[in-house]
């Protein structure tokens, strides 16, 4: 309701309404060939608000039913690119495949800087990298990557 409000036409809306109810009122007081034409008016104007009250609510209902029918496609999406997610990690290893998964949910979720969209993929899977591979001292899924870097692990120690 408060996204209603938010629309500047409502506020005119009512507006019209309060001027075409009190030239109603107020041609009500005339004598029957003189208020005649106020009450037409009044009258007309009344309903040609109304239509068009209704006409901005049915575009509201019409947006909102689009952003559903986008939020169901985006639900499918984001369900399909996490359980590739769970698939690859087993593969590629934990690190490159959660940047890909990061960087393309938050394109998804329409995140517009590049920049912003790189540095917090990377700084989260490094965060979540040493907290549980070296403070916790959990083994991340490595997958083929992991051939290539056992050999230097050991000759590094």
């Amino acid at each position: 309701m408060k996204e209603f409000f938010k629309n500047k036409e409502i506020y005119s809306i009512v507006f019209i309404y309060i001027v075409a109810i009190t030239f109603f009122k107020q041609s009500i007081n005339m004598r029957a060939d003189a208020g005649l034409f106020p009450k037409f008016l009044s009258l007309l104007t009344i309903i040609l608000n109304s239509l068009y009250l209704l006409n901005i609510i049915k575009e509201k209902v019409k947006l909102k039913k689009e952003k559903e029918e986008i939020s169901i496609k985006k639900f499918y999406i984001m369900l399909i690119i996490s359980i590739l997610y769970i698939i690859f990690i087993r593969l590629i290893g934990f690190i490159l495949s959660s940047l890909i998964f990061l960087i393309v949910s938050m394109k998804l979720l329409e995140v517009k800087n590049n920049k912003k969209i790189i540095l917090i993929a990377i700084s989260t899977v490094f965060i979540i990298y040493v907290c549980f591979s070296i403070f916790l001292n959990v083994p991340m899924p490595t997958g083929f990557l992991g051939l290539i870097w056992k050999p230097y692990k050991e000759v590094l120690g």
